[in-house]
This record gives C-alpha cells, sequence and structure tokens, in this order.
C-alpha cells in the first residue's frame, strides 16, 4: 500500500527544510538583537537587564502567624505597613520579620501617606505624623 507519491514526499521535505530554515533565521536575529524594553516599574532599557532587576526587587518571604491561620494581613501597594511604639512613633515595618503577633495583642497596622510627603520611607524609618493621611488595622477573619 502506497500512502505518498514521490513527489508529494518532496514537496513536503522541501517544505519542512525551508520552515527549519526560517526557524532558525528568526531564533539567531531575536538572540542577537538588543531587545529595548520599557516600563513604569522598572528603569532598565532592555529585556536581560528588565529581569534582573526585577529579580533583585523580589520581596522576601512574608512574615505569616500561625494562630491566623491564613488569615494574614494582605495590604494593597498604597499602604505601608507599621509598627506603632507605646510612645506613638510610627516606623516602617519590614514584612519579612514578626511585625504583628495576634496572640499577644500586637495588631498589624498599616498607614497611608499624603500625596506629597516629606520624604520618600524605606525599611526601619520613622515616618513623621504630618506625612500620615489615614491609619489601618489589619482585621482577620474570624470562624466559629
Amino acid at each position: 500500500m502506497k500512502i505518498f507519491n514521490k513527489s508529494y514526499l518532496l514537496g513536503f521535505i522541501t517544505c519542512f527544510i525551508l520552515l527549519s530554515i526560517v526557524g532558525v533565521y528568526a531564533s539567531i536575529t531575536l538572540l542577537a538583537s538588543n531587545i529595548t524594553y520599557s516600563n513604569s516599574k522598572t528603569s532598565a532599557t532592555n529585556v536581560n537587564d528588565a529581569l534582573n532587576e526585577l529579580y533583585e526587587n523580589t520581596p522576601s518571604p512574608k512574615y505569616k502567624e500561625s494562630i491566623l491561620n491564613g488569615a494574614d494581613p494582605v495590604l494593597p501597594d498604597d499602604l505601608i505597613p507599621v509598627t506603632i511604639a507605646n510612645n506613638g512613633t510610627v516606623t516602617y515595618a519590614n514584612t519579612s520579620s514578626e511585625w504583628y503577633n495576634y496572640e499577644n495583642k500586637t495588631w498589624a497596622n498599616a498607614i497611608r501617606l499624603i500625596y506629597n510627603p516629606s520624604k520618600k520611607y524605606s525599611v526601619g524609618d520613622a515616618i513623621s505624623e504630618s506625612d500620615i493621611s489615614a491609619y489601618f488595622v489589619w482585621i482577620p477573619r474570624y470562624k466559629y
């Protein structure tokens, strides 16, 4: 039983070879070119630098408390996790270490800054009261 005739088989092989050559050429062209990249979340100018920058800025694992059974705080981008000392000092919290403890009644607090704060804050900085527009506290879901 003959499935293919010679001209059909020759055409199939020729087409396969041409598609392979085009694919290899396109791959080499893409790898050899300097692909530009633009995104407001990174200052990189090409894809490789963007991936490296995003990898370096990947947040460390977040602190979780077993007593909350998965109801740990989830803060939107505009809220800053903070700790509030007994004297009222508000400090930018490090979310990869213990910044709340519901068993000891240390609540997960967060703030929203005013539109134009006096400075850019980072983890460990005391935040000026005049730069805070609102205070928030995480209330975990309770299951009866």
